[in-house]
């Protein structure tokens, strides 16, 4: 009788300590199994921003840059929409174009100078630029900037007149999609007007 009794309680503890194990196997599966879901959500999140962080960098670096040319109007950009702008690089009046190429599959950056275009990022969603016209206040007396009458796309008249750039790049990686948005102000804007 004792030994039917204890092959019962050690059959029993055999099979809650298997029961056990399991759950805790299942357990530890699982914190696995959400750490490496967790951990790509963030490499693709990472991804994103640094798809957007480049050419967003690259190109408030060179608007940075645009030549006033138009001497008469101290204009820094030659043609400008909603996805493409072309600014003056030198004295000399030769130009670059920044623009988002849609028909390729996924759009791409583009610079065109002279007769040759460089790709300068791929994998962009969206590119827009918004144009402002400085307001002659100063930061202390309220707004400096207010958008052109079609914020992304400026008139001929207006165009002589416009001292910053908005710029929009939106990516997705993987399903993770991130919008990054700078302001960008030209040598032609005062920096007493414009800020700094």
């Amino acid at each position: 009788m004792k030994l039917r009794s204890h092959r019962g309680s050690a059959m029993l503890q055999l099979l809650l300590s298997t029961v056990l194990s399991l759950l805790v196997g299942a357990m530890l599966l699982m914190f696995v199994r959400i750490h490496m879901v967790s951990r790509q959500l963030a490499m693709d999140q990472h991804s994103s921003e640094m798809t957007a962080w480049r050419p967003m960098h690259r190109l408030a670096d060179n608007l940075r840059k645009a030549y006033p040319f138009d001497v008469t109007n101290n204009a820094c950009i030659s043609a400008a929409s909603i996805n493409s702008i072309t600014i003056y690089d030198d004295s000399s009046g030769t130009t670059s174009r920044y623009w988002l190429d849609s028909t390729q599959s996924p759009p791409v950056l583009n610079r065109t100078r002279g007769t040759q275009t460089l790709m300068l990022a791929n994998g962009l969603n969206s590119l827009t630029y918004t144009y402002y016209l400085a307001t002659g206040n100063t930061v202390a007396q309220g707004a400096c900037w207010v958008t052109t009458t079609n914020p992304n796309a400026p008139t001929t008249a207006e165009l002589s007149r416009i001292v910053a750039v908005g710029i929009t790049i939106t990516t997705t990686v993987a399903g993770t999609s991130r919008t990054f948005t700078t302001a960008v102000r030209l040598r032609n804007g005062s920096r007493a007007i414009s800020g700094q």
